[in-house]
């Protein structure tokens, strides 16, 4: 089929989501009106779509597979060994030691950032790494890869069923496409990375942050990446204690645990920052506001902490306030907006946020896409918009993400306070109609 041939010639190209967002955007907001003979084109289109992006996706596993790749497989694997084995996994040593003991190959940049580091997250988190310590290198990517590809399928499925529903079977096509062809989610594969894993933790929080399994979610988000710690703001301003209660009650019973199987020396030795690099603040898959910040400024590491880089903590301020501002002023058949927010919020604030944490924004463009009757300028406006944060994920490798990332938080902001506006209005109306009924 020419189709086809065409689409995979091009499959690597950033630019050809660019070309093939706007047109199903486009045929979907139109949907309902076209013939059924055009619908079956349309999902034909689409099949196609997501045929050459599996195959495109699936390739590049198998070839990982045949070598599995550094970058980040590797560093996971070695977190897997050293639990299996009840190391302390906050040991360099002992990383050092696991290498030359399996005689792996690995780069000086992968030794100053992993294994001179040694583990990067809570020592809770060490329990979602420990399978792997089981398999060899080799079958333990296979299985990393199985379960990543399931986690893939949830991820479609509850965007669909949360967004596009209603549009039926051209729904989950049209989310699937969406999701594959995102840049993010091929790069989150490629390094066999968990962005997609927390993807599916915060959507779960998202459906039950209404009882306590949203807390349980949150808390498995969390140490997935540390980044969702920004989702407590939610339950924190609308006063949720239970859900609150639920996170932190997840989170102690997985300390418990930690510390029944690895001793407390290693739960408190979790303090990776001191030994962190300053390459890890500044390089350009790091899309963060503070990373930005310091590559424009040209910061020096020697007088103080990154962290407190004053450009940095007066924007992070403002956009936490603003955020805060929206949030709390929410009412709450208007909640889902609060994601919408915090997945960018999260994105710039966070100081780590690398270019594939971009898979997160897809709960976004859907959320404008169904709301997109209260976004100025309608249908097209959002079109023109999602297709240039399309744009901004896979550009050079995606080191301009941080341009996405910031203009879906403006865009969601601007959104979320007209439409708070509007209701206060509609609000001041209906007073003045039951005062003007009162008082004739």
């Amino acid at each position: 089929m020419p189709l086809t041939f065409i689409l995979w010639q091009f499959k690597e190209k950033w630019w050809l989501p660019v070309i093939l967002v706007p047109v199903i955007l486009s045929v979907l907001n139109y949907v309902r009106k076209i013939s059924v003979h055009w619908k079956w084109i349309y999902a034909i289109f689409l099949a196609i779509v997501i045929c050459i992006y599996s195959g495109y996706t699936f390739s590049m596993i198998r070839s990982n597979i045949q070598n599995p790749p550094e970058w980040d497989y590797t560093s996971f694997w070695l977190n897997g060994r050293l639990a299996v084995q009840g190391q302390n996994f906050y040991d360099p040593e002992n990383y050092h030691h696991e290498i030359e003991v399996k005689n792996l190959s690995t780069s000086d940049e992968f030794h100053t950032e992993i294994i001179d580091v040694a583990f990067w997250y809570p020592p809770q988190s060490i329990l979602l790494f420990l399978p792997l310590g089981w398999f060899s290198l080799q079958s333990g990517l296979v299985f990393w890869y199985v379960l990543e590809v399931a986690v893939l399928v949830g991820v479609i499925f509850l965007l669909w069923r949360s967004f596009l529903y209603n549009e039926g079977n051209l729904g989950l096509l049209v989310t699937t496409a969406l999701t594959l062809m995102l840049y993010g989610t091929f790069q989150t594969i490629q390094f066999a990375q968990t962005g997609l894993l927390l993807l599916l933790m915060l959507l779960l929080y998202w459906h039950h942050s209404n009882s306590y399994k949203g807390g349980i979610f949150l808390a498995l988000a969390i140490l997935v990446k540390p980044l969702a710690i920004v989702f407590l703001l939610y339950p924190l301003l609308k006063r949720q204690g239970w859900l609150i209660a639920s996170t932190v009650a997840t989170l102690a019973i997985l300390s418990i645990i930690v510390i029944v199987l690895f001793g407390l020396k290693t739960f408190t030795s979790y303090n990776p920052l001191g030994r962190m690099p300053a390459l890890v603040y500044t390089e350009l898959i790091n899309q963060s506001l503070l990373s930005t910040i310091l590559r424009l400024t040209h910061f020096d590491f020697s007088a103080r902490s990154p962290m407190m880089q004053p450009v940095f903590l007066i924007g992070a301020l403002i956009l936490v306030g603003v955020s805060t501002w929206s949030i709390y002023h929410l009412s709450a058949n208007a909640r889902l907006w609060a994601i919408g927010l915090l997945i960018p919020l999260a994105l710039l604030v966070y100081p780590a946020t690398l270019t594939h944490y971009s898979v997160l924004l897809l709960p976004v463009f859907l959320l404008l896409w169904v709301q997109r009757t209260q976004v100025i300028g309608g249908s097209s406006l959002l079109i023109g918009f999602i297709t240039l944060v399309y744009a901004t994920m896979g550009y050079n490798y995606g080191y301009v993400a941080i341009i996405g990332f910031a203009l879906s938080w403006m865009l969601v902001e601007v959104v979320t306070v007209l439409s708070q506006h509007k209701r206060l209005q509609q609000r001041s109306c209906f007073n003045r109609m039951v005062l003007a009924t009162a008082n004739p």
